[in-house]
């Protein structure tokens, strides 16, 4: 048994062993991975392959690639951007070291020799902002100015998922520490969601945030350079807001908070 097999095969005997409300192990070779999740209560592992959205800069996942995988009982429900299928918890962990090798190679042609595993357990309980979403949706439909306002109050009364930049070190905090989406270096364009589902529509992999509530992150967005805030980027429902109607925003927060005191 090689050392890739036998560290993927220990991953998953760790995930078994775990008592997290989730455990979930990301098994990558090269630009490609899939990931199995499991939950204590559930008689199932929830298998998990990106589709083209999540892999990395050129790849993509080929039209042969995407039916191997239908063909293996994988499907792609409506809105998602990966393909998913269910194993019974009991399956050997063998087999399923195997099943995942062959996923990497049949589904997008990287080899099992270079596969790395890791193991995240997870015990949060994940923010869900229903009303925040329910707004955004309703302005996507009205375009109403009191249907705005009504996004901005929900906005900062959140619970926001701001996912860490992977690369950031453990001394950063705040703004340093977020990831950053493309564009102007200097005028940065932070992320922030939801809720967990719509987190994990923009990916798969990057797993940790910052629980942040709404007006605050807002106050700290405006400390920076930065040049807007896209709320659930790739999501079914989102938005964006640029530096000037984060600067309303802030200074409505800051007015309001100034009546309060008296």
């Amino acid at each position: 048994m090689g050392n890739s097999t036998a560290e993927l095969r220990d991953s998953l005997l760790a995930m078994t062993a775990s008592k997290s409300d989730c455990t979930r192990v990301c098994a990558r070779a090269e630009h490609a991975y899939v990931i199995v999740e499991r939950t204590p209560r559930s008689r199932e592992l929830d298998l998990i392959a990106p589709a083209s959205h999540h892999l990395d800069g050129a790849h993509k996942l080929s039209q042969e690639g995407a039916q191997w995988l239908r063909g293996r009982g994988f499907e792609r429900g409506r809105g998602r951007r990966d393909f998913r299928s269910a194993v019974p918890a009991t399956t050997p962990h063998e087999e399923l070291a195997t099943q995942i090798e062959e996923i990497l190679d049949r589904a997008y042609g990287v080899g099992a020799s270079s596969v790395r595993a890791r193991v995240e357990h997870d015990n949060r309980v994940h923010p869900a902002n229903n009303d925040l979403v329910e707004a955004m949706r309703r302005l996507a439909t009205t375009r109403d100015h009191g249907d705005r306002i009504q996004l901005y109050n929900s906005l900062v009364n959140a619970t926001l998922l701001v996912p860490f930049a992977p690369a950031a070190p453990d001394s950063a905090d705040g703004p340093d520490a977020w990831c950053e989406l493309d564009g102007d270096p200097s005028k940065p364009v932070f992320a922030a969601f939801t809720d967990w589902p719509h987190l994990r529509m923009w990916s798969l992999e990057f797993t940790e945030y910052q629980p942040l509530h709404g007006a605050e992150f807002l106050e700290e967005i405006i400390a920076t350079p930065a040049a807007g805030l896209r709320i659930n980027p790739s999501g079914e429902v989102g938005g964006e807001l640029f530096r000037h109607e984060l600067e309303t925003i802030v200074k409505g927060v800051r007015q309001w908070r100034g009546r309060a005191r008296g």
